[in-house]
């Protein structure tokens, strides 16, 4: 990946998605190979994201921007703690903000325990465009518009 995808806010090559389905997205995720891929795919479906490499930097990114963020995306493995932990400590600031929660392996106790607290699904790695679309979609589906 070029030098550039490594900027914080990763915006998608066009000027705006298709048919967006929020405005700002959160993607937390260590891996430099997995990031910028996963801020280029969301960027079809969301007009903006920002991509933090840690549990800490996503926090604090978070916690200037809580309003505007209407999804988050974050992986379980990160370098200075798991991504639960960081899902609970977000939903904290913002009480039932959409998450949908990546990794390798399997994790349902922890999707169901964030399910007690708002929409969340999960996405296991590898993945691709359709799959992330999908779950997506599914997620911010469930959140009350009211």
């Amino acid at each position: 990946m070029p030098a550039t995808l490594a900027a914080h806010d990763v915006s998608p090559p066009s000027a705006q998605p298709v048919s967006a389905v929020a405005d700002l997205a959160l993607i937390v995720e260590d891996d430099d190979s997995v990031g910028p891929l996963l801020a280029l795919l969301l960027g079809k479906l969301v007009h903006r994201t920002h991509w933090a490499r840690s549990s800490a930097e996503g926090l604090r990114w978070f916690e200037a921007h809580r309003d505007e963020v209407q999804l988050a995306v974050m992986d379980c493995g990160l370098p200075d703690g798991h991504g639960g932990t960081l899902a609970h400590r977000l939903r904290t600031l913002r009480p039932g903000l959409p998450l949908l929660v990546t990794s390798g392996r399997a994790q349902p106790d922890l999707v169901r325990l964030l399910a007690a607290d708002g929409p969340v699904d999960f996405l296991p790695k590898p993945f691709g465009l359709g799959e992330l679309t999908r779950r997506v979609r599914t997620v911010l589906a469930t959140v009350d518009r009211g």
